[in-house]
């Protein structure tokens, strides 16, 4: 968590005057380093004056060293098939399903490796093969919630949580790739046909499963509509060549490396929701360039294409030809929807009951934003990350002219059938056979164990 700053070309905070000085649950007491000491400085008597003279100048100096350094959890991971890797500070980790991701983390998906991450506010977040997303910021403000990511390359499916319903209807899930989920109530539940000898037709019927799940998503969320207040989610999420802000995103992002950038906001439609329910937010795209201000208006339920500079963008009608197939594998996910809301239930509390500072601070450990220190925060990151990734984009293209002139080959990424192949195949193979069933009544330890073995196969299924 950062706070705004003052600086002559970003947000003007100098008049801005916050109340330094709350406890965080779970903050350790301590301001001295322990593990980072070192003896010498520890015997500085000089040091020692320096440092007492500092704090005497600043009562406020631990409150806001406290303020400056909390680092709040940010989500946990869904489901992971193939490697997926963190990368926090300096070290590098396997995760799996109940990870937790704080903010400041990188998750890299390797090669033929898919994920979905929860954000505690709700929003899901899919991750094909061979991409990267750095998670920075969660805040919670007063009449909203902000989130701040950064997409490095690769596929990613951000969907921001809805308060309105599915259209209910028995068509199958897409994303099956997954199944059965590790979160083992959010699964598709079926009731066990009952074999008599004179209704043996019956039990090759169609019992309407995926119908059930439909409803069952659509209830969860009516349940947790009556518990969650109408707050805001504001998204900024950044790629190295475009920067789109908004509310209620349903974004698909293809950020090639050293290349174009694809994006699209879908209709509800379009993921299945009630077209009528759905408001007309816009959102707004930022240029690339050290003195370009301007800002362009995304429409939804179109593909845009980004220039490798991020100075143009332009809709282009044979995108939607060229990415439906990738787009297809998320038009249905009922069963990832209700693992959402069983997951918001559980932790989503601090996002949206009304906790005042003190509350939100000793219970959640987080910080409660100003709506106005928010608005602050977002004018300088926006500023902030148009001049850096411009930065970034010039000296790219000085090495790929560098490399051109020693006739060296520079090698962009390319989008291609594998970020969602092996999802789309296994759609298919899925409708090839019948769908997997568990008994709709109590666990036990036997049907558990299978179950178990059943995930452990998943896991351990190479993908091709």
């Amino acid at each position: 968590m950062s706070l705004a700053v003052s600086v002559s070309w970003g947000a003007d905070a100098s008049e801005y005057r916050y109340n330094w000085g709350q406890r965080y649950k779970d903050q350790r007491r301590s301001l001295v380093p322990w593990e980072q000491l070192k003896t010498e400085d520890w015997l500085d008597l000089d040091l020692w004056k320096r440092e007492s003279k500092a704090r005497d100048e600043n009562p406020e100096r631990e409150a806001q060293w406290r303020d400056r350094n909390l680092i709040e959890s940010m989500g946990r991971v869904l489901e992971c098939l193939g490697q997926c890797e963190l990368l926090r500070d300096d070290g590098t980790n396997l995760i799996r399903h109940l990870s937790p991701l704080q903010e400041g983390d990188e998750i890299i998906t390797k090669k033929n490796s898919y994920a979905w991450i929860f954000l505690l506010d709700g929003t899901l977040v899919r991750l094909s093969p061979s991409t990267s997303i750095s998670l920075r910021e969660i805040n919670i403000a007063e009449k909203k919630i902000f989130l701040y990511a950064r997409i490095n390359y690769g596929n990613v499916y951000w969907l921001n949580r809805q308060d309105v319903k599915l259209v209910e209807d028995d068509q199958r899930e897409t994303d099956v790739l997954f199944f059965p989920l590790d979160l083992y109530d959010a699964n598709l539940w079926a009731n066990p046909p009952l074999v008599k000898e004179d209704h043996l037709i019956d039990v090759l019927a169609d019992d309407y499963k995926n119908l059930k799940q439909n409803a069952r998503a659509n209830n969860l969320i009516k349940k947790n509509n009556d518990w969650i207040k109408n707050k805001v989610v504001e998204n900024f999420i950044v790629t190295p060549n475009a920067s789109v802000h908004g509310t209620n995103f349903k974004m698909e992002f293809i950020v090639v490396a050293g290349g174009e950038t694809y994006l699209k906001n879908r209709s509800n439609e379009q993921i299945g929701f009630f077209p009528e329910s759905e408001v007309k937010i816009p959102l707004t795209f930022d240029f690339r360039g050290y003195d370009n201000n301007e800002l362009f208006e995304v429409l939804t339920g179109r593909w845009y294409r980004v220039s490798s500079d991020g100075r143009n963008i332009i809709t282009d009608e044979e995108l939607d030809q060229k990415l439906q197939f990738g787009e297809f594998v998320t038009s249905k996910i009922n069963s990832l929807l209700v693992a959402r809301e069983i997951w918001l239930k559980k932790y989503g509390h601090c996002f949206y009951y009304p906790l005042n500072e003190v509350e939100l601070a000793e219970n959640c450990g987080r910080r409660l934003w100003q709506d106005a220190e928010v608005e602050l925060r977002m004018k300088f990151i926006s500023e902030y990350t148009r001049r850096v990734e411009t930065s970034n984009l010039v000296m790219l293209s000085k090495i790929k002219q560098q490399m051109q002139d020693r006739g060296d080959a520079f090698l962009n990424g390319e989008f291609d059938e594998n970020y969602y192949l092996e999802a789309y195949e296994a759609y298919f193979r899925q409708g090839e056979r019948p769908e997997t069933s568990w008994q709709e009544e109590d666990l036990n330890s036997t049907k558990r164990f299978f179950w178990k073995q059943m995930t452990s196969s998943k896991r351990n299924f190479k993908l091709k």
